[in-house]
């Protein structure tokens, strides 16, 4: 990790833009576009408006020896025309002095329509400027145009440019504080040798298998499969129990439902639970086998649970009158084989777990067996109750 912070902080960028992104291309690709084509435009309307200025210049010029041609045609205003002399002047004739001409010139009158040709094509070229200036001032007003339009484009152009450079000056100004956030970092790192390297990675194995075997618990197949494993423990220790108390179905398979919460027996007509096995006897004992077969998986597997089991009563349907209450002891030999019976489980459960688990009953029974009464601590029939009488009348008192 070191020798990474190290590369990182000494490593150089290239000297390279930010490249756009969609966006911004396409936007940059439609700006340079646009630029180019009023370019070609404006060079277009510029080389027609010095076509146009070429064209006016020469039209000038030629304007200008067409008047001055006329202007020497023009001094035939001073010989007389053809009906002044009467007709009788030819082409061989003076003009001036009406002597015989031996190379006569052209008549006047040929001289002066060529002078009114002249004036004719001169005043055509005339008319023609303000045409020209219109079509100059058009040109020049497009021009203009087109100019203004290449100048936001190429705005347009410089503000990406100006964008891009920004964006680069905010990425080299994260490129220097992560930099300096690993300065800080590689001077607070300590020096680690190989043997602590060595350590180190031992450490990094031992927990990705740990991370390994908390994520195979995860697997609802596994975790499906763990606990039908341990309800079919449980089922075994509840069936050993039942037999103990010499329950209804005990030779069967016995199993804890934990859908419905029941137990079930598994029988050879089909699963029967606890509500269609009859009697009190089988309904109590089927319940102390479930609860202390429970507790025995619990304390064997050190699981977070009260390691104690509190009952109350639980031979109250083998002393069905008064005086096997009063005596401890009911009068039918097969009440007192199955209370008997009850505590017998009960003492070898706790004796097999001792001294990790405990088992508490408030009853009636009262065994002459010695490992029954070394486990009674109080005896209600000798005055000694649950609650204590003086507790009874320092509430009334008060």
């Amino acid at each position: 990790m070191v020798r990474l912070l190290q590369a990182a902080r000494t490593a150089r960028p290239a000297d390279t833009e930010p490249a756009d992104g969609p966006d911004d291309q396409d936007r940059r690709r439609a700006l340079e576009s646009r630029r180019d084509e009023l370019s070609a435009q404006l060079r277009i309307v510029m080389e027609n408006r010095g076509l146009l200025l070429n064209e006016t210049e020469a039209a000038g010029g030629f304007v200008s020896a067409l008047s001055q041609q006329e202007s020497r045609l023009t001094s035939l205003n001073l010989l007389p025309t053809l009906a002044a002399t009467d007709g009788h002047t030819d082409a061989a004739d003076c003009p001036a002095c009406g002597s015989r001409l031996e190379n006569p010139d052209p008549t006047a009158e040929t001289l002066r329509r060529s002078l009114e040709d002249l004036r004719a094509q001169v005043g055509t070229l005339t008319g023609a400027r303000p045409a020209q200036r219109r079509a100059l001032d058009a040109l020049d007003a497009e021009a203009e145009s087109l100019r203004e339009q290449l100048r936001v484009a190429e705005g347009a152009i410089r503000d990406l440019e100006r964008s891009r450079h920004v964006q680069a000056e905010a990425q080299s100004s994260s490129r220097d504080f992560t930099r300096g956030r690993i300065d800080a970092i590689l001077t607070r790192a300590t020096a680690v040798d190989e043997t602590g390297l060595a350590v180190l990675r031992q450490q990094l194995e031992q927990t990705r298998s740990v991370v390994e075997a908390l994520e195979a618990e995860l697997d609802d197949d596994n975790r499906r499969e763990q606990l039908t494993s341990r309800l079919v423990a449980v089922g075994r220790d509840i069936k050993r129990y039942a037999e103990a108390l010499d329950l209804e179905h005990s030779a069967e398979d016995v199993r804890l439902d934990l859908a419905r919460l029941t137990v079930v027996a598994d029988t050879d007509t089909g699963p029967a639970p606890l509500t269609r096995i009859g009697s009190a006897k089988n309904w109590v004992g089927y319940h102390l086998a479930t609860h202390l077969a429970l507790h025995r998986y619990f304390t064997r597997q050190d699981r977070p649970v009260p390691r104690f089991l509190m009952l109350d009563q639980p031979t109250q349907a083998h002393y069905p009158s008064e005086n096997d209450n009063e005596s401890g002891q009911p009068e039918e030999d097969a009440d007192r084989v199955a209370v008997r019976a009850m505590f017998s489980l009960m003492r070898d459960v706790v004796e097999e777990l001792a001294p990790e688990f405990q088992v508490i009953v408030c009853d009636h029974a009262d065994l002459p067996e010695s490992w029954f009464n070394q486990a009674v601590r109080e005896r209600w029939r000798h005055g000694d109750k649950l609650i204590p009488v003086t507790w009874l009348e320092a509430a009334n008192g008060d």
